[in-house]
């Protein structure tokens, strides 16, 4: 047979085909009885006009014809052989074309509507008989029976029902006008009508120079015995297959929508189309597409990425930014802000610049910085901004302040005000980093059982003697005398206390619990100085201690005390040991706050007993050869005098005041000499034990080892030993070097330093 016999046959078969009446399917659904169990049409041709219209009754998913909007899919809950059943695959907009609707769950089941189609009569330039009664395929018009267009139905006896003649399709395309039905057999859809012929052909594939504006795109279906289903756009649905043949992808949804559905693939063989991505999140969640059903011989379309189930927000990436105080000048510094997502609409923020009210260390307005109010704009698909923050420099040395900047209100975003993990908060943390070396007044204070309103004397007394620094112990056998019991009350009361008076606070972090000390130890006089047995258990202790406090500002540690002595460090010092603890715990402290300062811990005189003290400068030698002190900041040392003046060289201890610079020269030696010598304990007992002063004495020596240090620019801070008396026996030196009597009252020292004024180095400091 030739050419035009074949068109003959063919043309034979659809007009055949065209004309029969449609086919009704029992319903057997028992969850949709109420829907009515078969779709009825009829021709109804008007009188009025001489147009020839049909009234279609629909059963579900009913559509307003007048404002061409996208319907959604109707679908049925019943299992299809060789099908895996996913709920979220049923919500599938039946629609094709255009569609500002973003798939509302809300209208799936619609109530009965009749639905007015025109036939092909209507159409320009056709020729097909007017009274041609079609039974259309999509929600616009009737929706297929179920073993057809939804998932299978089974009969009382279980097994599917399958029409014996598949109804033919009659498509009109939803875009934002209503376009003609078509009645073609063959060829491939238009994007005026995005369905492929009735037999055969390929649905219409949406893109960016085919679908203008933000409307969603569906993708044509394609023809019943072959061709590839089109492609949505805009978070537009894929188009269905029929029997054969791939459904189309989803477009990718629009910033605020979602993704579109893939479409069904042929019903015999067909892979399913893949959902399109969410668009991203504005003010509503986005859900990314659901993959297309298969066919029986086929593979299920791939979801599509992203969605999200919140809003955008708007804050600050980082709890805290850290910038350079400088040493004079006016400077503007950058704070970082960000959005959750890209807003397709502006967003503005306000802010507000001002003094910190919690508990750290506090930069003060007009001072440290300019308080300020403002607002930042994003404009449409940014997502990255800065607010600035005026900055004064200075050059005294001061704790690292901070400054509070603070989102209060915003359009076109939340702010969230207490954040978990990963999420933008609306406050965050300037951080003035004081660019000066460390310097200032300081003393050792030891808690000894005092209540809250004698520490706050404690240290309004201090404040009043210039001290600017605060040595603190944590004593890991205080705080954890029993293993996993943290008793931190005593040690968050001073550390609280020396926030509020804007006081820097250097931890000593030593000394083992019982449950922690190696065997032997309890043969010890003070079994708390011997070395952890466990470095690993000794780190974690550290680590907590770093996790509580560096928050609040405390940045300076000083690991052990006096470990080349053999009575902090029994039963004989060891370099090669103490330089494993210190590298255990500068592990411990950087994991948490890599800006530390670590000190190697303070290393005391030599006085009479060889081997049971190695000289300061000796056992720095030891660790630099061991690698342990160079891993440190400085190196703080106890170097005592008394009962001389610092730089009298008659003392007889090695290591003491007056030999600093050969301590100092050591460090030159092996590449840091830019580091400081810390003197994290000096001072001399009152009383009448051996090598006591008188407090008159005592305040000679501490301010002549003030009035040294101002001169030196590689030392500092000075801090003295200690604030108040550890008791009120005269003849046990250990309880008299306090510059306080126990009763708070000021010996000759205190008064001293209260008259002396704020600590300055000399200018020509070397």
């Amino acid at each position: 047979m030739g050419r035009v016999g074949a068109l003959a046959v063919a043309l034979g078969i659809g007009a055949a085909i065209a004309s029969m009446p449609a086919t009704a399917f029992a319903d057997t659904d028992s969850s949709d009885t109420s829907a009515g169990a078969a779709a009825s049409s009829s021709a109804a041709p008007s009188e009025s006009d001489g147009t020839h219209t049909r009234t279609v009754k629909q059963d579900r998913g009913s559509r307003n014809s007048d404002s061409d909007a996208a319907d959604e899919k109707t679908s049925d809950s019943e299992d299809v052989p060789g099908v895996e059943e996913d709920g979220a695959a049923e919500d599938v907009d039946d629609s094709r074309g255009p569609s500002s609707d973003y798939d509302s769950d809300d209208d799936r089941h619609g109530a009965e509507a009749p639905v007015t189609e025109h036939t092909p009569a209507d159409v320009e330039g056709r020729d097909e008989p007017a009274d041609v009664s079609v039974t259309p395929l999509h929600a616009e018009s009737t929706p297929l029976p179920s073993t057809w267009r939804g998932q299978g139905r089974e009969d009382p006896g279980g097994d599917p029902v399958v029409p014996a003649v598949a109804p033919l399709m009659l498509s009109t395309a939803t875009t934002s006008r209503r376009a003609a039905p078509t009645t073609r057999l063959f060829g491939d859809g238009t994007a005026e009508n995005p369905d492929a012929g009735l037999l055969y052909g390929n649905g219409f594939s949406w893109d960016a120079l085919s679908c203008t504006g933000t409307a969603a795109c569906h993708g044509g279906n394609a023809g019943l015995l072959g061709g590839s289903a089109g492609h949505g756009f805009n978070g537009g649905n894929g188009g269905d297959a029929g029997l054969f043949g791939r459904g189309g992808d989803g477009g990718d949804g629009i910033p605020g929508g979602n993704g579109g559905n893939g479409g069904r693939g042929g019903r015999v063989s067909g892979d399913g189309g893949d959902g399109g991505d969410a668009g991203i999140s504005l003010l509503s969640a986005t859900t990314a597409g659901v993959g297309g059903e298969a066919g029986l011989l086929g593979t299920r379309g791939k979801p599509g990425k992203g969605g999200t189930t919140g809003t955008v927000t708007v804050g600050f990436p980082r709890g805290a930014t850290y910038v350079t105080e400088g040493n004079g000048g006016t400077r503007v510094e950058l704070v970082a802000l960000q959005l959750s997502g890209a807003s397709a609409t502006a967003v503005t923020v306000n802010y507000a610049v001002s003094n910190f009210t919690g508990l750290q260390y506090r930069a003060t307005a007009g001072q440290d910085f300019a308080a300020t109010n403002g607002s930042v704009v994003f404009a449409p698909g940014q997502t990255s901004a800065t607010i600035p923050v005026t900055v004064y420099g200075d050059t005294d040395y001061e704790p690292d302040e901070a400054v509070y900047v603070e989102l209060t209100s915003a359009v076109g975003a939340l702010i969230v005000r207490t954040a978990a993990d990963g999420q933008l908060a609306g406050q965050s943390n300037l951080i003035l980093n004081n660019d000066d070396a460390a310097s200032g007044i300081g003393m050792t204070l030891h808690l000894r059982g005092a209540d809250a309103a004698t520490v706050k004397r404690e240290f309004d007394l201090m404040a009043a003697m210039n001290v600017t620094w605060v040595r603190i112990d944590i004593d890991w056998s205080a705080v954890e005398p029993r293993r996993g019991k943290l008793q931190w009350e005593q040690t968050d009361l001073l550390v609280k206390e020396a926030v509020a008076h804007n006081m820097s606070v250097l931890v000593m972090l030593g000394f083992t619990p019982a449950w922690a000390q190696p065997a032997g130890a309890d043969s010890l006089s003070d079994p708390r100085h011997s070395r952890p047995k466990d470095l690993a258990t000794f780190g974690t202790f550290v680590r907590l201690a770093a996790e509580r406090y560096a928050p609040l500002g405390v940045r300076s540690w000083e690991i052990w005390n006096e470990p080349n002595t053999a009575k902090f460090w029994p039963t004989r010092p060891d370099a090669n040991e103490y330089g494993n603890v210190f590298r255990t715990a500068a592990a411990s402290i950087r994991g948490v706050d890599p800006r530390a300062t670590l000190l190697i811990g303070g290393l005391g005189p030599q006085y009479d007993t060889p081997g049971a003290e190695i000289p300061p400068a000796k056992y720095l030698e030891q660790l630099y050869t061991n690698g342990a002190a160079q891993l440190a900041d400085g190196i703080a040392v106890h170097p005592y005098s008394y009962p001389h003046l610092p730089m009298d060289p008659a003392q007889r201890q090695i290591g003491g005041f007056v030999d600093l610079p050969e301590l100092q020269a050591v460090m030159a030696a092996n590449g840091d000499g830019d580091k400081l010598v810390w003197i994290t304990e000096v001072g001399a007992p009152t009383g009448t034990s051996v090598n006591a002063v008188s407090e008159a004495q005592q305040a000679a020596i501490l301010m002549a080892a003030r009035d040294q240090v101002a001169q030196w620019n590689w030392a500092g801070p000075l801090m003295y030993y200690e604030l108040v008396d550890g008791g009120t026996d005269p003849s046990d030196g250990e309880q008299n070097f306090g510059v306080l009597r126990t009763d708070l009252t000021m010996k000759a020292a205190a008064v001293a330093l209260m008259q002396a004024g704020p600590f300055r180095r000399t200018p020509s400091a070397v």
